[in-house]
């Protein structure tokens, strides 16, 4: 298996981006929705630092696979995919990087408005870019609250999308993300 992509798969270094971030992302939202929920305790503190150095984890991931991405070929679209799939499918990929990008960031805002720091798990805190705000922490709980959201349909859609390929096309568009 080859760890640098080709016209026609995903290398494994793209592969493991992208399951990572995909298994990141899907532990945040369920865990953002739960914790909020949460009584006011140890515990849900806890949560909270969890999350924010997971968030951080999440934001350095995405900007080293996009680095990877820049400095790799991207496997050819299938030659049969009308000309609105392919441009749908380049929008869906490029908002995704953008919101996946928007929420760590939002959510680091959102807490160093509030006073708080975002410490990555204990073993150091993230620079503070911020000052405290109620104003800045509402809008960047806003953006956080709606990019959550936005993740969860741009990803349906993905999957959506993969689906068709895999079962109305048969192609192996599906195929060179899961095994090269």
């Amino acid at each position: 298996m080859a760890a640098k992509n080709s016209s026609e798969s995903w290398g494994a270094v793209a592969r493991i981006f992208h399951w990572t971030i995909f298994i990141v992302i899907a532990g945040l939202l369920v865990v953002g929705v739960l914790m909020t929920d949460m009584p006011d305790g140890p515990d849900k503190g806890e949560l909270y630092g969890l999350h924010k150095s997971f968030g951080a984890v999440l934001l350095a991931l995405v900007l080293l696979r996009l680095g990877w991405r820049l400095m790799n070929v991207r496997p050819d679209l299938p030659g049969h995919m009308k000309s609105w799939e392919a441009t749908l499918a380049k929008a869906n990929h490029l908002v995704l990087y953008v919101v996946i990008i928007l929420m760590p960031v939002s959510g680091i805002v959102m807490s160093q408005a509030a006073g708080f720091p975002v410490s990555v798990f204990g073993l150091f805190e993230l620079p503070t870019f911020v000052e405290k705000s109620k104003e800045l922490g509402g809008l960047a709980h806003s953006i956080h609250y709606w990019t959550g959201w936005t993740i969860v349909a741009l990803v349906a859609l993905h999957i959506a999308g993969a689906l068709k390929h895999h079962l109305v096309y048969k192609d192996n568009v599906l195929r060179r993300m899961i095994s090269g």
